[in-house]
């Protein structure tokens, strides 16, 4: 009994090892299995990475591409703002020429202006000092030279500048009354007399004459009615406008007499007055005179 008792162990344990064993096959195989599905992820997991990377060297290749298109446009942009600052310093140093050359002739044509300014200004008194002559010939009855008859347009001048002057001196004698002194102020109540007006007011034309000769003291006792006109003529412009006249009567026994007669401003420019006295008697006394030019700015 004892002997069966010890044979029958053995066979247990062989059949317990048995059965340990094929669990423990059994475990290898599961975790064999888990191996081969951990290797299969990992597999799948390193294509993905690997299709990552492919993807983000596309990627890299495109922004290299990008890249290298925004240098050659920006090459391009640098050469053409290059262009540009070139034609542009071209164009400012051409206008500069012209501008430079347009002062050129600015300061020509200024000079030039002057130049015909103070020519008609010197044909102009050349044009006055024959209409005074003429005048001074048709007072006394005396005809005038040819050769002041003969200038030209100098004597249709002198002829428009002269018309309302001759027509109104039908006789001159400066033995019997003398235009003293004509002077000019800038206005009322200025002790200083002056050559020199502004445009912004009028101005004030004092005309001093008198009585002279044997019969003056005759012509004063008549108190005959007198009047004064005040011309003025541009030196640049021409013509010959009445801008005043003041009428008055003579004194007896008075010989001088002063006349103050107020004008309106004038444009800028040189002036030269010219005072007519008329005194009517029975002999008609007249006198002129000429002058002063006065500077209008």
């Amino acid at each position: 009994m004892a002997r069966q008792k010890n044979m029958s162990t053995p066979k247990t344990k062989m059949k317990k090892t048995e059965k340990t064993l094929v669990e423990e096959a059994e475990e290898i195989v599961v975790k064999l299995d888990t191996i081969e599905r951990g290797e299969e992820l990992a597999s799948a997991e390193v294509k993905d990475m690997t299709d990552g990377v492919s993807q983000l060297q596309q990627e890299i290749d495109k922004l290299k591409r990008f890249n290298q298109h925004i240098r050659e446009e920006k090459e391009i942009l640098r050469k053409s703002v290059q262009a540009a600052e070139e034609n542009a310093a071209q164009q400012f140093e051409a206008a500069e020429k012209e501008k430079r050359e347009a002062e050129r002739h600015q300061l020509h044509s200024e000079s030039r202006i002057r130049e015909l300014e103070k020519t008609k200004a010197i044909s102009n008194e050349k044009t006055s000092l024959i209409a005074a002559q003429s005048q001074a010939a048709i007072a006394e009855n005396i005809t005038v030279p040819s050769k002041i008859l003969k200038t030209g347009d100098v004597l249709d001048r002198q002829k428009a500048a002269t018309e309302p002057v001759a027509q109104k001196l039908p006789e001159i004698s400066m033995r019997s009354v003398n235009i003293q002194s004509v002077r000019v102020f800038q206005s009322v109540g200025t002790q200083a007399p002056t050559l020199m007006l502004t445009t912004s007011d009028g101005f004030i034309v004092q005309t001093i004459f008198h009585l002279s000769g044997i019969h003056a003291l005759a012509v004063a006792s008549e108190k005959a009615p007198y009047k004064v006109a005040c011309y003025i003529y541009n030196l640049t412009e021409g013509g010959v406008p009445l801008l005043n006249t003041s009428k008055g009567q003579l004194s007896a026994s008075k010989l001088e007499y002063t006349i103050n007669a107020y004008l309106p401003s004038l444009r800028p420019g040189l002036y030269r007055l010219t005072t007519l006295l008329t005194i009517s008697t029975t002999r008609n006394l007249t006198a002129q005179y000429q002058g002063p030019i006065v500077h209008v700015r």
